[in-house]
């Protein structure tokens, strides 16, 4: 009851205070979603560290999925992150009423290096995440979930049965539900 309390107030905090900080953050919406992503990223990494219960997907997968989704992120961002480096201001177009700058931070040779890389292995991610969304539908259509018999008293953990349709082999699970 006291830790539900205490989340109730945690949360009352949060959503009371944005509005406070609506007016204070003066970032353009690119850079604080940004900052907003790795903040969450790092909460969860934290939370995943201290929890007692081992993670369904391993450390090594967990790292290949961040790194994947953080080079995506990185490359469909980067324009609107350049934008926010400091600009040197190169001349006026009058009759178009325009200012024209210069960015006094290009890339170098290991951005494009890194652009190259992730060009070259997009097309292999998107083939694995094809592949492996076919799979997921492909067992989504096919299994049928069922309650059978008494409805546990906890229901965040109980025992999953699993029968491929014979009655010589059935495989019992036992499965733990988190947030995380």
């Amino acid at each position: 009851m006291k830790r539900a309390f205490l989340q109730l107030h945690i949360a009352v905090f949060l959503a009371g205070f944005t509005g406070v900080l609506g007016r204070l953050i003066t970032l353009n919406e690119a850079v604080l979603v940004w900052y907003r992503m790795m903040i969450a990223c790092f909460v969860l990494w934290i939370s995943l560290l201290f929890q007692k219960r081992k993670p369904a997907a391993s450390r090594k997968l967990f790292i290949q999925a961040s790194t994947v989704g953080f080079l995506l992120a990185f490359r469909e961002n980067k324009k609107y992150l350049q934008e926010q480096f400091p600009k040197k201001l190169t001349g006026l177009q009058m009759e178009k009423i325009q200012v024209l700058y210069e960015q006094l931070i290009q890339d170098d040779e290991l951005m494009r290096e890194l652009e190259d890389i992730i060009e070259y292995s997009a097309g292999h991610m998107k083939a694995a995440i094809t592949s492996g969304t076919e799979i997921y539908e492909f067992v989504e259509d096919k299994i049928s979930i069922h309650p059978v018999g008494i409805m546990p008293v906890h229901s965040k953990e109980g025992y999953f049965l699993l029968s491929d349709g014979s009655a010589n082999a059935t495989r019992v699970y036992s499965y733990y539900l988190s947030f995380f």
